[in-house]
């Protein structure tokens, strides 16, 4: 996003997603298909695959979940950097496990902070941008409360999960 952050996500996770959210919600089909095409449509190489071969990598990663640390890994071989699996579920995802293949789980929460650290002022420009875009309703611009740090390091790809 403006090169502050490149999200990938797999079709097993489009699935997944898709399917919870319309169980959580009772959500409209018609709804989440078309937030679902809205973000394929925002991230056009948005789609990880070939990672099958990375599932058994994660034996301590819960079952369920391994699709999703293993497109994380086949994201990693693709791109040659390091890459953050971004989900609020940690515990499925254990630190040793993934770190020792390259693979860094956070949380939202501490993947803006991180971001945040590393170029504020990208951070804050990419917030504003969607900040525009929002239609119902319309959003003003708050005054800014905080300075951004003056680092500047990269990380170029995510992979995300809900």
């Amino acid at each position: 996003i403006d090169g502050v952050i490149r999200i990938h996500w797999s079709a097993a996770i489009n699935d997944e997603w898709t399917r919870n959210a319309a169980a959580k919600t009772r959500g409209v089909p018609a709804g989440i298909q078309r937030r679902l095409q809205g973000m394929i449509g925002a991230v056009p190489d948005w789609e990880v695959s070939h990672y099958d071969r990375f599932i058994d990598a994660f034996a301590g990663v819960d079952a369920g979940d391994r699709h999703v640390s293993a497109a994380a890994l086949a994201l990693q071989e693709r791109e040659g950097h390091e890459v953050v699996l971004v989900t609020e579920n940690l515990k499925h995802f254990p630190l040793t496990e993934m770190s020792r293949l390259g693979v860094q789980p956070m949380s939202s929460s501490e993947y803006l902070h991180r971001l945040f650290d590393e170029d504020g002022v990208a951070v804050l420009r990419v917030a504003e941008a969607c900040r525009t875009k929002l239609r119902a309703p319309p959003r003003t611009a708050p005054a800014p409360h905080f300075a951004p740090s003056p680092s500047r390091r990269s990380t170029a790809s995510i992979a995300t999960v809900s």
